[in-house]
C-alpha cells in the first residue's frame, strides 16, 4: 500500500496566492477556538467523545481529532495513532500545569477542558474565546493540480506582537470507519470524522510575523482526499495560547 507522500516548502514571507485556486478560505475578526480530541480506538470510553467531535458545527470552532499510541500494546494497534499526537498532549498538559494524561481528553484554546459533555458550559467557552479579537489572520487557499495531487497554500500575519508565534498545519480526514477485533472496543465499529492525519510543524512565524507554507499533496491510498480538509493553527510557543485558528474542506477543479 503506498503512504501518504507529502512535500513541504516554508516560506517568511506572505506572498500571493497561487493563480486558479479552486478554494479559498480566510480567518475573521474573531478568535476561532481549537478544539482538539485526544483518543484512541483501544480506549472504551473514547467512542462517545469521537460521536460528540463528530457532531461539532459552526465557523466559531476548528475540531480536529488526535489518536494517540500508548494504548496500541493492550491488544489493539489504531491506525491512526501517532507518538507524534501522544508528544502534543504531553507538551499541553505540562503547560497547562497538568498531572495526568488521559483519553478522551479534550484541549480547548491549548487547555484541559473537562466539562466537554456539558453543553451550556461548552457552549459559553467557546463564545468566552469567540469573543476575543483575533491576534493573527490566516489564509488557506487549495487546488486539484491533478487526479489526486493537490496543492495547499496556508500563509498568515501575526496582528499583535509575538516574538515566538509559531505555526501548524493539519490535513484531516472525515468519513473514517474501523471494525475493531482487539482491545477494549474488541467488536465494536468505530466511526470518526476531523481525524488528523497528518501534522506539520512547530514552524516559527519569523520576525515580521509572517509565515507561509506549500504543501503537496501526492495520490495516496492511505488517505481520501474527496473527503478531506487542512487546518491552520498559529499559537503562542511560550503559553500555548491559540492566537487563531482556520480548517477549510479540500475542493477539486
Amino acid at each position: 500500500m503506498r503512504r501518504l507522500a507529502l512535500q513541504l516548502a516554508v516560506v517568511g514571507l506572505l506572498l500571493p496566492w497561487q493563480a486558479g485556486a479552486e478554494c479559498k478560505a480566510v480567518s475573521g475578526p474573531a478568535t476561532t477556538a481549537l478544539v482538539e480530541l485526544y483518543t484512541s480506538e483501544g480506549c472504551n470510553s473514547c467512542p462517545p467523545a469521537d460521536k460528540w467531535l463528530s457532531a461539532l458545527k459552526g465557523d466559531q470552532v476548528v475540531p480536529l481529532s488526535l489518536h494517540v499510541d500508548y494504548w496500541n500494546h493492550l491488544g489493539w494497534q489504531d491506525r491512526f495513532s501517532s507518538p507524534q499526537f501522544s508528544q502534543r498532549q504531553a507538551q499541553l498538559v505540562q503547560r497547562g500545569n497538568g498531572r495526568v494524561v488521559y483519553t478522551p481528553q479534550v484541549v480547548l484554546d491549548g487547555r484541559d477542558f473537562r466539562p466537554w459533555r456539558n453543553t451550556d458550559a461548552y457552549d459559553r467557552a467557546v463564545r468566552a474565546i469567540h469573543s476575543r479579537p483575533a491576534q493573527a489572520r490566516i489564509e488557506l487557499a487549495a487546488r486539484q493540480v491533478r487526479p489526486g495531487d493537490w496543492a495547499v497554500s496556508f500563509g498568515a500575519q501575526v496582528i499583535r506582537k509575538h516574538g515566538r508565534a509559531i505555526a501548524y498545519l493539519a490535513l484531516y480526514e472525515n468519513g473514517l470507519q474501523t471494525r475493531v477485533s482487539g482491545g477494549e472496543n474488541k467488536g465494536a465499529v468505530l466511526h470518526h470524522d476531523r481525524v488528523v492525519r497528518a501534522w506539520l510543524g512547530p514552524t516559527p512565524v519569523d520576525e515580521t510575523g509572517q509565515i507561509r507554507m506549500q504543501l503537496n499533496l501526492k495520490p495516496s491510498e492511505a488517505v481520501d482526499y474527496t473527503r478531506s480538509g487542512v487546518a491552520a493553527i498559529i499559537e503562542d510557543r511560550d503559553n500555548g495560547e491559540v492566537l487563531q485558528a482556520l480548517a477549510m474542506p479540500l475542493c477539486a477543479d
